[in-house]
């Protein structure tokens, strides 16, 4: 590899790191980029096989983080309380976007068996603990989302989604 080459790998696969905190999301999104890296071939596929798969028993198996190789992610992903995340294969997310424990990110699948499209999610997206984008849906930029959302149809930019206010329904 060239020097140009080497540069170009280092900021691929670190450019999650500066927008991380802890080790463990770190170690995680370097994975994950190294991962979909290795994927992409070239000779240094044969010499790294064994990546992806280490990635997905980490992240699967250890962290219970459902990120899988060949998502669509843009730079600077950021992630808070890593755990019970689930993103689907075919989803794609922006750059600069925030996730938080809980979030689940796929298709749906409708009364007659046939999977949904997967969600796009734009640029600078927050999502709260436990929300969710679910079916052929568009999250417009810097949209946030609040704790426990479930979003079914499509945001429009710098939407502030929250959940409605909790009622009683029963009780003494």
């Amino acid at each position: 590899m060239g020097d140009d080459a080497v540069m170009g790998f280092r900021k691929y696969v670190l450019q999650d790191y500066s927008v991380n905190t802890t080790f463990k999301i770190r170690l995680l999104l370097f994975l994950f980029r190294l991962s979909c890296w290795v994927k992409l071939g070239g000779v240094m596929r044969y010499l790294l096989f064994f990546v992806p798969p280490f990635y997905r028993f980490l992240s699967d198996w250890l962290m219970s983080i459902d990120l899988p190789v060949g998502t669509t992610v843009g730079p600077r992903l950021r992630i808070f309380h890593g755990y019970s995340i689930v993103v689907g294969k075919g989803a794609t997310i922006g750059a600069d976007c925030i996730i938080r424990q809980g979030v689940t990110i796929g298709r749906k699948i409708d009364k007659d068996g046939v999977p949904s499209k997967d969600p796009v999610i734009s640029d600078g997206v927050e999502f709260g603990a436990y929300s969710s984008v679910i079916g052929d849906v568009e999250v417009g930029a810097n949209c946030r989302l609040g704790v426990g959302v479930s979003v079914y149809e499509n945001l429009p930019p710098n939407s502030i989604v929250v959940a409605q206010k909790y009622r009683v329904i029963a009780g003494s």
